[in-house]
């Protein structure tokens, strides 16, 4: 009887080890997600200044995934020449016609699938509330934006913000556990 005793008492040792543990991984995969999201961000509003096209993640809040486009360049663009060839700068006028976005070539362009512990749960922009379908944040030439939060959780009692801010500031990502 001593030694059954024992044994259960090692079960629940480990088990109050445990429990925590796989807790705590599975809130800190939705902050990871929520992390490489906000880097997503970051990369769509950094290259849409570096090329001065528009650019934009898009969200699809029903297969739980997202991936970056870009707005091709426009038709009749001057070519990008090397400095060494110029005599004098080329002013041209802003590129404001754009066509169909494609996806950026490369990872950023894939589909991005977040892991089973991670709920898309809605987006806020310009005072509308996405939770379902397709949703983009789009980055203007100059990366500005309109401020939008993105909020992921894990189905239970943590909920992490993505916050794009409408200009050049980084993609803030903040959590909020039990609430």
């Amino acid at each position: 009887m001593i030694e059954m005793l024992a044994v259960l008492a090692i079960f629940f040792l480990i088990a109050a080890v445990i429990v925590p543990r796989i807790a705590r991984a599975t809130d800190q995969a939705v902050i990871d997600e929520a992390k490489r999201l906000g880097y997503a961000l970051d990369f769509a509003r950094e290259k849409a200044i570096a090329l001065a096209r528009p650019h934009r993640v898009v969200i699809d809040f029903d297969a739980r995934s997202y991936w970056t486009e870009e707005a091709p360049p426009a038709a009749g663009a001057p070519p990008l020449l090397a400095w060494s060839e110029l005599d004098e700068l080329p002013l041209v006028a802003p590129r404001d016609e754009a066509g169909e976005f494609v996806r950026v070539a490369g990872a950023p362009g894939l589909t991005t699938e977040l892991g089973p512990s991670t709920r898309l749960s809605h987006l806020e922009a310009g005072g509308d509330e996405i939770a379902s379908g397709l949703a983009a944040i789009e980055f203007a030439p100059d990366g500005e934006t309109p401020p939008a939060t993105l909020w992921l959780d894990n189905g239970a009692d943590l909920s992490v913000e993505v916050n794009v801010a409408a200009f050049s500031d980084p993609t803030l990502v903040t959590f909020h556990a039990g609430e």
